[in-house]
């Protein structure tokens, strides 16, 4: 299995290589992971991240932080990278379900786009070679929201 982690943030990506490497070595054996540091708005604006086509591809703890003009066209993007029939999760913290909104954005000091499942819909609007747009709930966790576009 080939994993690419993507994240403007390094420390992000030095915890999952951290974690990566806490597995013992047998289980990880055909796990090839790609780490890459890149800033969310360039790859947007200048579509230079080079990635074959990917059967699943999971964005969580990114659109929370992404205006919903940016959020829609970062979708369409990653929709654009998945195989015929791939799957693109995007997890989004919900507005309805948060009860722990103070703490991140008070103590935290962190500016959250909490959203609807409405709202997530409509970032995915213009995406037109969906076989289905729908919402996951797993393990009950309500305080998140899992949006899944599964590609034609």
């Amino acid at each position: 299995m080939v994993f690419k982690c993507l994240d403007f943030e390094e420390k992000a990506l030095d915890y999952v290589k951290n974690e990566v490497e806490k597995i013992e070595d047998k289980k990880k054996r055909f796990l090839s992971i790609e780490y890459i540091q890149k800033n969310i708005i360039d790859v947007i604006k200048h579509r230079n991240l080079k990635i074959k086509p990917k059967d699943l591809i999971y964005a969580s703890g990114l659109f929370d932080y992404l205006p919903d003009r940016v959020a829609s066209k970062l979708i369409n993007y990653l929709f654009k990278l998945l195989n015929n029939k791939g799957n693109l999760i995007i997890c989004n913290v919900s507005l309805e379900n948060s009860s722990h909104r103070a703490y991140y954005e008070m103590l935290g000091g962190w500016n959250m786009f909490h959203r609807t499942k409405e709202q997530m819909f409509n970032l995915a609007k213009e995406i037109r070679n969906a076989s289905e747009i729908y919402f996951r709930n797993p393990h009950n966790c309500d305080k998140y929201l899992f949006l899944c576009i599964r590609k034609k």
